[in-house]
Parts: structure tokens; C-alpha cells; sequence
């Protein structure tokens, strides 16, 4: 299996497992209110069954999509420019 996969705590073989909102999160390494942001915003297609889900499927088409970008501004995505990040 990927090792990329594998770091993130995902399954090739269940990719319509559901996560909460905080599992994504820890995934990310970003704080829960920042997903439920993503989600607000729709960079992240959640749906709520009980508390808010987000299938590993979802997840990994995210991180796939968001490579490269700056989310800084999550009403302003761009080009991530590693240059203005270090000054």
C-alpha cells in the first residue's frame, strides 16, 4: 500500500468509511473548526448523519485537490508561493 496513504490512516479498500469531524482534523493536523470551515466553505462535502460526517473518499480527493494551494483565506484559495510564506 501507499505509504502516503498510510501515514494519513487511510484504507484504499474502504473509501466510503465516514469520519468525524475531529478524526479529519487530527488527519490535517489542523484545528476542528478550521474542517467545519472547509466544509462552510465547501473545499469539504460533509454529510450529517447524527454529527457531521466526512468519508475517507471525500478526504483524500481534498488533500489531492488542495496540494499546492495556500487556504490561508478560505474565500481566496491560490497558488501556494512558499516565497511570501517565508518573508
Amino acid at each position: 500500500m501507499n505509504t502516503a496513504l498510510n501515514e494519513l490512516d487511510i484504507e484504499v479498500n474502504e473509501p466510503l468509511k465516514l469520519l468525524k469531524v475531529r478524526e479529519v482534523a487530527k488527519i490535517l493536523r489542523v484545528n476542528p473548526n478550521k474542517v467545519y470551515e472547509l466544509i462552510k466553505t465547501g473545499h469539504i462535502t460533509a454529510l450529517k448523519l447524527g454529527d457531521l460526517k466526512i468519508t475517507r473518499f471525500e478526504l483524500l480527493r481534498f488533500i489531492k485537490e488542495a496540494n499546492g494551494k495556500d487556504f490561508s483565506d478560505l474565500d481566496n484559495i491560490k497558488d501556494f508561493n512558499p516565497d511570501e510564506s517565508l518573508s
